[in-house]
This record gives structure tokens, C-alpha cells and sequence, in this order.
């Protein structure tokens, strides 16, 4: 479990994704508290991160830090992922958890991109883990949820660390499935939600549109689901999502009253075709 004071160094580092600052006051915090190894590690990534983009002008320093972070990686990248795999990917055979954790990469100093499926996401979830810095989490109902799809999403919607999600792909989606996200109500910084091709209807998209689950989200696909006029007009009047946020609402039974007042919403940021 990380101390109050590492939470800390973390929410400044989620606050100020793009300043290296914060993540090189954390690396000098690391050394004095002796983990030299993970804190040179942050200061090679960011070094880097900020070298010039003409290869031939930074090639010797260029050179000499990729192979430091290569060194530091064999040796201790096992150590520094084994927390998330066994949180996340605990229970799959070893060679699944070799592959996951083969997919996961480091930039400046932190996790990447991390890919989860639902299943694997709500484990996690459940885990009592808590996650360091990720530049961007995606969740994705994909492999191994048969049957369980609304507990898997109502315990990922309940994670106190929710908010680290960036993505949620929940193609397929149901009203019951809706629901228990927003009644969740952890994932307050998503910018994607995929809900397409599911049988979400006016009822939970009028809950959804009232969410601050959508406070964030610049991107919301309700593609192929049974989304009436009252489900439209509520997006229409949503207090949350942004006048810029695309919204995908093709192949829904929407009146046109209520298209008008997305459109007036949305403008060309609304898809309907």
C-alpha cells in the first residue's frame, strides 16, 4: 500500500500529465527513501521524453539513455509490475499473464497504455489495489464475462479508483448495465464511452445524461440501441457533457423534435447518420 505521502506525489502527477516536474520531485523522493533504482528510471524516461526530435542531433545521448532504460527495465520490470498482474490477471494461466503484462509499456517513468477486459478490470477492481500514475486505461467488455457482464460493470463503476479510466467500451450495453455505471458512479473521467449496438433504452440514458459520469467524455457512442425522444431530448439538456463532445446516435427511434435540439446541442459534433 502506497503512504500518504506517495498519494500525494501521485495526484500531482495525475493533476500535471504533460510537466515532468512533479514526477522528477517523486524520483528524488524514491532515492531519499531508497529505491534508487525505479527513480533513475523516471529521470532516463523523462530525459528521453525531452531530447530533440532530429535523431542525429541527441544520437550519443540518445543512445546512452535507451540503453540504461533497457538495463534498468531486464531488471526490474517483472518486480515493478508484478502488484497490477496479480491484481488484474491474477487468476489466468501464467503464459495469459506473461502475455498481458508483455503488452504493457513504461513512458516517463509510469504505465502507458493499459488494455483490461471487463472481467480483468472488475478483478482489479475488487482487488483493493491501488494504481500508480496511467497515461490511459481502457476497459473493454471483450473475453471472459459470459453471464456476468452487469456484476463485472457494477464493480468496476464502484472502484474508488475509477477515475483513472479513460475508456469504457461496453458494446453490447443494457439498461441494467447503464444503470449500475451511473449509480457507481467512480468513473468521473472518462473522455470515451462506447454504448453501441446494445437494448439501452430512453429509461437509462435520461439517468446517464443527469451523470457526472459524462463530465469528461468527448466522445459517447449510443449507435443501434432503442433510444426514444425522451432519451434524445435528456442528452439535448445533459448539465454535463460538453457542446464539443461527439455524440453517435444512428440507427435510434428519436423524433425529430427532439434531433433539432441536439442538433442545437451538438451541431456538427452530433452523428445521426
Amino acid at each position: 500500500m502506497p503512504t500518504d505521502e506517495q498519494r500525494a506525489f501521485w495526484n500531482a502527477i495525475r493533476a500535471n500529465p504533460d510537466d515532468d516536474t512533479p514526477r522528477l520531485v517523486y524520483a528524488d523522493w524514491l532515492q531519499e527513501h531508497g529505491d534508487e533504482p525505479r527513480a533513475e528510471f523516471i529521470r532516463v524516461q523523462c530525459a528521453l521524453e525531452r531530447l530533440p526530435h532530429d535523431r542525429r542531433k541527441s544520437r550519443t545521448e540518445r543512445k546512452r539513455l535507451e540503453a540504461r532504460n533497457q538495463e534498468l527495465q531486464e531488471a526490474h520490470r517483472d518486480e515493478w509490475l508484478a502488484p497490477l498482474v496479480e491484481a488484474a490477471v491474477g487468476d489466468l494461466p501464467q503464459p495469459e499473464r506473461d502475455e498481458w503484462a508483455g503488452r504493457l509499456s513504461f513512458r516517463r517513468g509510469f504505465l502507458g497504455w493499459v488494455f483490461l477486459t471487463l472481467s480483468s478490470a472488475a478483478r482489479l477492481a475488487d482487488s483493493g489495489y491501488e494504481p500508480e500514475p496511467m497515461s490511459f486505461v481502457e476497459i473493454t467488455r471483450r473475453g471472459g464475462a459470459e453471464g456476468r457482464h452487469l456484476e463485472f460493470v457494477a464493480a468496476v463503476a464502484r472502484w474508488p479508483f475509477g477515475a483513472c479510466v479513460d475508456r469504457l467500451n461496453l458494446g453490447g450495453a443494457t439498461d441494467e448495465e447503464v444503470i449500475a455505471l451511473v449509480v457507481g458512479g467512480r468513473l468521473t473521467r472518462l473522455r470515451k464511452l462506447d454504448l453501441w449496438f446494445g437494448t439501452v433504452s430512453e429509461y437509462s440514458v435520461s439517468a446517464l445524461a443527469r451523470s457526472p459520469v459524462l463530465a469528461h467524455v468527448c466522445s459517447l457512442d449510443l449507435r443501434d440501441n432503442r433510444i426514444g425522444t425522451a432519451g434524445a431530448r435528456a442528452l439535448a439538456e445533459s448539465p454535463f457533457l460538453s457542446r464539443t463532445c461527439s455524440v453517435y446516435l444512428s440507427a435510434n427511434t428519436t423524433g425529430e423534435d427532439a434531433r433539432a435540439l441536439l442538433r442545437e446541442r451538438f451541431g456538427e459534433h452530433l452523428k445521426l447518420s
